[in-house]
């Protein structure tokens, strides 16, 4: 009986707090290593949740959220700089380098690095229009949609105030 009440904990937390690694499902609901090895071992073994690697470290997400899209946009909202580049551009629907480097206060090689993941993952367009480069969200619904079903798993101010905007 105490397994299955602490199977349930973690997969409420999961589903709470999904793309949380292993750590800190581990540190938030003060279980050891071993306990938590074994119930996220079942737990996938069942089809409950799934295992997804972002930005090195192995996160477990609902299996009802099992969509690489999804998954590969938490991946980039995990990292805090490419975090904010989304928030920047779900705010201004297309900005110039210069201007998301004005905005972010990002040297041009760390922003060019951050968004050429992004544009690899699809996760931001790069148009030239006009004879200038030009950045937007590829599917700012999707990015919506994702920050306020999600909002638990990426508590922080500049995502807060985001969200906020767009639940009112």
């Amino acid at each position: 009986m105490q397994e299955e009440n602490t199977r349930e904990k973690i997969l409420q937390y999961i589903n709470k707090y999904p793309g949380n690694h292993f750590r800190a499902i581990q540190r938030d609901l003060n279980l050891s290593l071993g306990v938590l090895q074994y119930h996220i071992s079942v737990l996938k073994k069942q089809g409950e949740i799934v295992e997804f690697p972002i930005n090195g470290f192995n996160c477990y997400f609902p299996k009802s959220m099992y969509n690489k899209q999804i998954l590969t946009l938490f991946g980039h909202l995990r990292n805090k700089t490419r975090k904010k580049i989304i928030a920047t551009l779900a705010n201004k629907p297309s900005m110039t380098l210069n201007e998301l480097r004005d905005v972010l206060k990002l040297s041009n090689s760390t922003l060019f690095y951050h968004l050429a993941l992004l544009v690899k993952d699809s996760i931001v367009l790069r148009e030239e229009v006009k004879n200038e480069i030009r950045y937007k969200l590829s599917n700012l619904d999707l990015v919506k949609s994702t920050l306020i079903d999600y909002k638990y798993s990426f508590i922080d101010k500049i995502l807060r105030d985001l969200i906020s905007l767009w639940e009112k």
